[in-house]
């Protein structure tokens, strides 16, 4: 479902008077209501890069791979570099540890200007608009509308309509999330270590 289509499906639904309100109460339940509420896989991606790695759409970071050293690299905060292992961010040498600085560039410590990371993240998408289509699903595009309707009732002081487009949009976004982050089943059977078989008597 493209974004136009969105709008007028929330239009068809009783709110043709709002205009171009609905177009942000769509975008506010897709970037915010939906996409904010979990690491969906529909938003890891990966980029790789001489460091700084500047990332403008990152969110939270799952891991980082320092390439070049085949290595996996630690994540600690700036301030705790400074304190436990050097002040000076510059010094340079194998990288061991990444951090994170203006929300969106990656460094290493040590630094280098030659090792090439792989940084695994889940990504902010970008608002929509015109023919565009969201990240999720085809299957799950018009709980972006269930979200927007829950969004206008609650502005319109229609409490009442507002709970009941909520529920119905809650009830949709916890199958979503039933469905999406619990993909691999296949997994290790489960199994019991009875270390005294006297006890099971």
């Amino acid at each position: 479902m493209t974004f136009e289509q969105m709008v007028i499906e929330m239009k068809a639904r009783g709110f043709t008077h709002m205009g171009a309100r609905c177009e942000q109460y769509l975008n506010d339940a897709y970037l915010l209501d939906i996409c904010e509420e979990e690491d969906w896989p529909f938003l890891e991606a990966t980029k790789s890069g001489t460091t700084p790695l500047e990332i403008t759409d990152l969110r939270t970071i799952e891991y980082v791979v320092d390439d070049t050293q085949v290595e996996k690299l630690h994540p600690l905060v700036q301030a705790r570099i400074t304190d436990d292992w050097n002040p000076d961010l510059t010094e340079v040498g194998t990288p061991e540890l990444y951090y994170v600085t203006e929300g969106k560039k990656v460094n290493v410590f040590p630094t280098s200007t030659t090792d090439e990371i792989t940084v695994t993240y889940w990504k902010v998408p970008t608002e929509l608009s015109g023919t565009e289509e969201p990240l999720l699903p085809t299957r799950y595009h018009s709980l972006i509308v269930d979200g927007a309707v829950a969004r206008a009732y609650e502005n319109s002081d229609d409490y009442e309509l507002a709970n009941v487009a909520k529920g119905r949009f809650d009830s949709r976004l916890n199958a979503m999330r039933d469905s999406l982050m619990n993909m691999q089943h296949d997994a290790p059977d489960d199994y019991v270590v009875v270390s005294d078989p006297g006890a099971m008597r």
